[in-house]
């Protein structure tokens, strides 16, 4: 049972360290404003950067720029990908949900935001709004450590089957 145990712990170890080296990590901040001008109701967008960002910092360089989307009642959905960044600033507070600076450009397009809750995407007529706030998602679970799991899952009740506890238990 011990062996098998750490052969378990073994096996999820490596994929886990395995699916960390072979993808590169990110991470999405969610933004969320209240529209005052041409939008009705809520616009939300999407930033994903590199896990290299560190919140609370300003960061300039387009190479932590993984990709940005966003939408509202008014403008249709629409994405950025970091071949067709223009531009970017971010400084996204270490302490979340929050207001924050930060600018995308990409051709005809400017997402801005700001400390003071205002935002606006550029364009013509413009998004605009109020109570713009930014959050972090959470991370979803790697495929190969869902395998592991499901993995260790299915050894372990293999193993229980033949288990004088279970025996003990009455066959449950």
């Amino acid at each position: 049972m011990i062996r098998l145990f750490l052969s378990i712990t073994l096996l999820a170890a490596a994929a886990i360290t395995t699916a960390n080296a072979i993808t590169a990590s990110s991470v999405t901040f969610e933004f969320t404003g209240t529209c005052t001008r041409d939008c009705t109701g809520t616009a939300t967008a999407s930033l994903t950067l590199l896990d290299t960002y560190v919140p609370g910092t300003t960061d300039t360089t387009n190479g932590d720029f993984v990709s940005f989307s966003y939408s509202s009642s008014f403008f249709p959905s629409f994405t950025i990908d970091s071949a067709s960044l223009s531009s970017m600033s971010v400084d996204i507070p270490a302490s979340l949900p929050a207001a924050a600076n930060v600018d995308i450009e990409s051709g005809g397009y400017e997402f801005n935001t700001s400390t003071n809750g205002s935002w606006y995407l550029e364009i013509l007529p413009p998004d605009q709004g109020i109570n713009g706030q930014w959050s972090s998602a959470v991370p979803e679970p790697t495929m190969p450590s869902l395998m592991c799991l499901g993995l260790a899952a299915m050894l372990l009740k293999r193993k229980w089957r033949g288990s004088p506890v279970r025996k003990f238990l009455g066959g449950c």
